[in-house]
């Protein structure tokens, strides 16, 4: 597989299509930035594809963290809430009838 004009094999505990997908991302970020930047060195620009990559990935992390406390949260509360549930005769829910 290719990355920025260079040749690897990937192996990996992941299927070979997520393996070629993950080089494809890393192939994408390093042209963008290049592109953005020409003159900065190789070396160079796999680190600030690494750092644009892991700045990503921290804020997906902290928006799912965020997502997973608000429905924590809402569990919670519903659990709240229906332990105070005064049960209905059943008159009132309508089979009485």
């Amino acid at each position: 597989m290719d990355i920025y004009h260079k040749g690897y094999i990937l192996k990996g505990e992941k299927s070979a299509a997520q393996l070629r997908k993950v080089a494809m991302e890393v192939d994408y970020r390093m042209k963008e930035i290049a592109e953005a930047a020409p003159k900065v060195d190789v070396t160079r620009l796999a680190v600030l594809t690494a750092l644009t990559l892991a700045e990503e990935y921290l804020e997906t992390q902290e928006r799912y963290d965020r997502v997973v406390q608000m429905l924590e949260d809402e569990y919670q509360k519903g659990r709240r809430e229906t332990n105070h549930v005064i049960p209905m005769k059943r008159d009132e829910q309508g089979e009485g009838e």
